[in-house]
């Protein structure tokens, strides 16, 4: 029993800090940062590829027959509109979004 009890009590003590540290680095986010021009040129030139590459996989998977033609523009889309969304933050991406609570949890399943 003692030596379940000290167990758990080194288990305690190594995740408390880890879920601190966690939770730290969640606070922090993205720093805020202006971006040079040749920066932002670069990162708009390897988004764009990275773009045109994930076009080009999504060709060759309805080619597959893996996916939908409409599948594969339903995903291109919003591929898009996030590379749209960069644009406009000048290639700095949002990744800290509020964390949305499961559906079964919304309708009292759970």
């Amino acid at each position: 029993m003692r030596k379940a009890l000290v167990s758990l009590g080194v288990l305690i003590m190594v995740c408390v800090p880890l879920a601190n540290e966690a939770e730290a680095h969640g606070e922090a986010g993205i720093q805020d940062v202006d971006l040079m021009d040749h920066q932002i040129e670069e990162l708009a030139k390897m988004h764009q590829e990275n773009l045109e590459l994930q076009k080009k996989l999504l060709n060759l998977y309805v080619e597959y027959g893996v996916i939908t033609d409409e599948k594969a523009e339903k995903i291109t889309d919003k591929h898009e509109e996030y590379y749209r969304k960069l644009e406009e933050n000048d290639f700095i991406p949002k990744w800290d979004h509020p964390k949305k609570s499961h559906k079964s949890n919304e309708r009292g399943v759970g």
